[in-house]
């Protein structure tokens, strides 16, 4: 289901009419985890929807009129026969190239599963596409390696710089089995930068604040989401891969009470708190490690 906000109070739901309610063969589907994210730099955010073996995994792309497209096919995420069941998910930049890659957390939800089906069983890999910049994601979750790829029966997953290095890691809760946390070895050979929202006028996590990064060529859109995923939130920063970047040449940010504010020439590879009305400080907590 898709509720539009219609800004008095009130929403309406309108799944169908935005395109978004079942995917491009108008079928119903099992709709398991969820995620929001601008993955093609047009400036609005698109959805990504997890289902259940035999059913594709949905890739929604906001056409900024109201209305969603299921581009799963045109993106190259389409699977000859989809056996894997999806739960978490997230969109997140890996590798701090500037585009927004995609995780996908794997299980099925009956132990026994094989005996009904004999292509599908309980415990799955995770999967992990990466962002081609033109629309397009590539899977790299078999060059990862075997652990990457080891079965597990995966349900929540939480993104989050948890080491303060500079790249994104992420946990997994797995159903009848131990939790993983994956650190991240790599991503920040990339420049990137971080920002902490405090919201004073409006709420206290500037949940639904809108922030543009301009940084060379490239603006990037986020919005500070409250949840998603499967059951679970992740790191509540906004964190933003520069590429090659040393600068954000322009930081926009739309408060949800309606304040504009606007930072220049911010240096990389640092956290900074955005309160609101006030000017951005660099965060002396979060130490920065860049990897060789």
């Amino acid at each position: 289901m898709y509720y539009r906000n219609n800004g008095n109070g009130t929403l309406t739901e309108a799944g169908v009419e935005a395109g978004i309610a079942y995917g491009e063969e108008g079928r119903p589907e099992a709709g398991m985890g969820i995620d929001a994210g601008d993955y093609d730099h047009q400036g609005v955010l698109d959805v990504y929807v997890t289902h259940l073996d035999m059913e594709l995994h949905r890739l929604f792309h906001n056409s900024k009129d109201g209305v969603f497209t299921d581009t799963t096919y045109a993106a190259q995420m389409a699977r000859k026969m989809n056996v894997l069941s999806g739960f978490g998910t997230k969109f997140a930049d890996f590798d701090n190239d500037g585009w927004l890659d995609l995780l996908e957390i794997n299980g099925h939800i009956l132990p026994n599963i094989h005996l009904y089906k004999s292509a599908v069983v309980y415990a799955e890999p995770k999967t992990l596409w990466m962002n081609n910049h033109d629309g397009t994601f590539r899977e790299v979750s078999g060059p990862l390696g075997a652990e990457f790829s080891k079965a597990s029966v995966g349900r929540g997953l939480c993104v989050a710089d948890f080491d303060n290095d500079g790249d994104l890691d992420f946990a997994v809760s797995n159903n009848g089995g131990a939790a993983e946390l994956w650190r991240n070895d790599g991503g920040n050979k990339n420049n990137w930068i971080g920002f902490d929202l405090l919201g004073t006028k409006s709420n206290r996590d500037g949940v639904g604040a809108k922030i543009w990064v301009m940084a060379g060529a490239d603006t990037q859109y986020q919005q500070r989401l409250g949840g998603g995923s499967y059951l679970s939130a992740s790191d509540p920063r906004i964190f933003v891969g520069l590429g090659k970047s040393k600068k954000a040449d322009l930081v926009r940010i739309l408060w949800p009470s309606g304040l504009k504010q606007e930072f220049r020439d911010l240096t990389a590879n640092q956290y900074f708190t955005l309160t609101e009305g006030t000017a951005p400080l660099p965060r002396a907590a979060a130490k920065t490690q860049r990897l060789p």
